[in-house]
């Protein structure tokens, strides 16, 4: 992963085996230990798939696969691939437009997954109680530390060098204005067009009230009107729109969209023409 520091999950005592339905604040707490504060990152450092680590017993503590210890990993032989959410943690980090909170807590999500899909029966409860303590182990080192932000950030500005457009989404503040759909983007500039450029920022987007971004690498000059569109699916198919923003990262100059509108079939349509009002 992207950060030099982070606190980690590594042996947990036989007693811990036994923890039955303590709460996962618990199993968190006796799983953890500090790392020291290296000026090599741990990703440099090991032997690693994407999490920094090859197991267990290498140098760098930093584990990919999470093992709860000797009895009930000889009784199951299961562990976690803890690898699989570090790999997709990483791609969302260096997607432009990323919200790294959103990032963070996809990352517990996938964590908790895979520890419910490696200790799946009533025998195996404890050795997923426990998992689930490493994996919010693992979400608080990235979601609180500073190494986190710092590694955010280098990959936002790293992505940034391959985009010429932020679009900047605001989903509306109203009842039901959060969608499941595809949402797609037309650009209409002054040198060409971009059409149905579809737009899916990492993490849960298109939810009520909130704005989320997304980069397009192609130029086509000052944008004039663009237009979006959704393709339903899902329990909430769909949108209330509010606005859009674009800026030309190069240029720096910024366009607003106001729509403040729904697209919905249940509404009449599934698309919207906006002409631009430049700032």
């Amino acid at each position: 992963m992207k950060q030099s520091i982070i606190i980690v999950a590594i042996l947990i005592a036989a007693t811990a085996i036994f923890i039955g339905d303590r709460r996962i604040n618990t199993a968190a707490k006796t799983a953890s230990v500090n790392v020291p504060t290296s000026s090599t990152s741990a990703s440099d450092q090991c032997p690693q798939k994407k999490c920094g680590s090859g197991g267990f017993f290498q140098k760098c503590m930093v584990p990919d696969e999470w093992i709860v210890p000797i009895s009930l990993r000889t009784l199951t032989g299961r562990r976690a691939l803890f690898y699989k959410a570090c790999g997709k943690h990483d791609d969302c980090y260096d997607t432009y437009g990323a919200n790294k909170a959103q990032c963070d807590r996809k990352f517990l999500s996938d964590l908790e997954d895979e520890c419910g899909r490696a200790y799946n029966t009533i025998i195996e409860k404890p050795a997923k109680e426990v998992c689930y303590g490493a994996a919010k182990i693992y979400y608080q080192a990235v979601s609180d530390s500073a190494k986190a932000v710092e590694a955010f950030r280098d990959a936002q500005n790293a992505a940034a060098r391959h985009q010429t457009y932020l679009v900047t989404v605001t989903t509306g503040n109203v009842d039901k204005a959060g969608t499941d759909s595809r949402v797609f983007i037309s650009l209409y500039g002054s040198s060409g067009d971009i059409i149905d450029e579809y737009i899916n920022p990492p993490g849960d987007s298109w939810e009520r009230g909130q704005t989320d971004q997304s980069g397009i690498s192609r130029d086509v000059g000052d944008i004039r009107r663009i237009r979006m569109k959704i393709q339903e699916k899902g329990q909430n198919p769909g949108w209330n729109l509010y606005k859009v923003t674009i800026k030309n990262l190069k240029t720096k100059r910024v366009w607003d969209f106001t729509c403040d509108c729904w697209l919905a079939r249940s509404h009449g349509t599934l698309e919207r023409v906006i002409d631009a009002v430049p700032r």
